[in-house]
């Protein structure tokens, strides 16, 4: 088991944080990042926990969404069409997640086969860590810029847009605000206070889930790559190695013996 809740202890387990610890960010708060990685009992049962209150959220911005565009009678045919664009995200968010969570087991033992390869690359030289680590790096950058662009881009859409748009009903010669995501009115009218206070702060926590969903699945993508790209580096600086001793004449024995282990190195990074 891969103890990433605990500070690291071997310089291996370092590297090992310092290439995943952006997706432990993204994923720990909505109940995503792979139980079999948590250590406690306390850790795996706040996971779940997590788990289900990142599903109500989902639910919370999907389930009205729906409804205000399926059922509202009263919008005209571009209200609905409006409606189309926050519905699909939060379809696709729903989607993702139910991916995210179903996969945790196979995402667990992604993360354990990194630390492996981390593990060897520290008992085969400085030369293999410098290249895991620099592709590490760049996977990093990717999944901070992926989550920078999407919370500050969601931010504004969810909390700043639906207090300083422009107020155009009016109920009972009162100007009401208008919400980030459609709310169906049978079930709660969040035009007038303290109602849309009330649904302006539940908005702002689901926003978080489904861009925290995006931005994960992104990151993951992006650490994974990066380092399969990091283990074909090391590939490619064996076969150099190899080219290098068949230029210097290297003894039979020793080309053999480089031969075998790109050959191993290569079958390891298809399986």
């Amino acid at each position: 088991m891969v103890a990433l809740a605990n500070p690291p202890t071997c310089s291996w387990d370092e590297d090992l944080m310092y290439s995943v610890q952006i997706n432990r960010w993204l994923l720990k708060p909505i109940g995503v990042w792979p139980i079999s990685l948590c250590v406690t009992t306390r850790e795996k049962i706040s996971s779940i926990m997590l788990a289900l209150i990142s599903s109500f959220l989902i639910s919370f911005l999907l389930v009205p969404c729906a409804l205000c565009t399926i059922l509202d009678k009263t919008g005209d045919l571009d209200t609905k069409i409006k409606m189309i664009g926050p519905l699909s995200f939060c379809v696709m968010a729903a989607i993702k997640y139910y991916i995210l969570v179903s996969r945790g087991v196979k995402i667990g033992k992604c993360i354990e086969d990194i630390r492996a390869d981390w593990y060897r690359a520290h008992l085969r030289g400085e030369e293999d860590r410098r290249i895991m680590r620099e592709n590490a790096r760049i996977g990093r950058s990717l999944a901070t810029f992926c989550a920078g662009f999407m919370y500050s881009g969601g931010f504004f859409y969810t909390t700043v847009m639906p207090l300083c748009t422009k107020r155009t009903e009016i109920i009972d010669n009162e100007t009401v605000r208008s919400q980030a995501f459609p709310i169906y009115r049978g079930f709660l009218d969040p035009r007038t206070s303290p109602s849309f206070e009330i649904v302006q702060l539940m908005q702002c926590l689901s926003g978080f889930v489904i861009y925290s969903v995006t931005v994960g699945a992104c990151s993951l993508a992006a650490v994974f790559v990066m380092h399969a790209c990091g283990q074909f580096g090391i590939l490619v600086t064996r076969l150099q190695r190899l080219v290098d001793g068949l230029e210097k004449e290297m003894d039979l024995d020793s080309r053999k013996e480089q031969l075998g282990d790109v050959v191993e190195h290569h079958l390891y990074i298809l399986g």
